[in-house]
């Protein structure tokens, strides 16, 4: 890999940079707001839009809601979101995930049944060890795409199964990148 630089990644929201939750939280929506609300972001020359309905009972876009959300399970075994600190910190990278060119970044599609989507899978790991790897997903409605989810990691069996994924995108002509 010969394109290492990160000058690109923006610096993290940081959380503990924060009096409290609601002030770490307005400027993490904030920063979403103006990448992908106030203005417009493309990739390969699409758009990508954000799900602005339904209204979550917190009054954020549902998009926002599950991009710094994550999933657990409550005692009785039901799932629930929880608002992300990891998800919520890194709210800056998915813009410029699309708009960079990095050796770091594998890009490719991905077709099931129903869902047509572009996965971005950033390889932080691989220039600065200790961060986790990050995974941005794009839902290909046709004429745009939808931001709709993103996540980090930090797991090797699941690190070694993005790339299993990447290279048989990439044997059959699905690598965008």
């Amino acid at each position: 890999m010969d394109n290492l630089d990160l000058s690109w990644l923006p610096n993290k929201i940081l959380e503990k940079a924060y009096n409290n939750n609601l002030d770490f939280i307005s400027a993490v929506e904030e920063a979403f707001k103006n990448d992908f609300v106030r203005n417009i972001t493309y990739f390969n020359s699409i758009r990508i839009g954000i799900k602005k309905y339904p209204i979550e009972s917190s009054g954020e876009s549902s998009t926002f809601w599950h991009i710094t959300t994550s999933t657990s399970r409550n005692i009785d075994g039901k799932e629930i979101r929880k608002r992300c600190p990891m998800r919520c910190e890194r709210i800056k990278w998915p813009k410029a995930i699309f708009e960079n060119d990095s050796d770091l970044i594998k890009v490719w599609r991905e077709n099931n049944p129903g869902k047509k989507r572009i996965i971005f899978y950033f390889q932080l790991s691989i220039a600065i060890p200790k961060e986790q790897d990050y995974i941005v997903i794009l839902d290909d409605r046709k004429t745009y795409f939808l931001l709709w989810t993103t996540y980090c990691f930090n797991n090797q069996i699941k690190s070694n199964s993005f790339i299993k994924r990447y290279n048989t995108a990439k044997k059959a002509g699905d690598a965008l990148i």
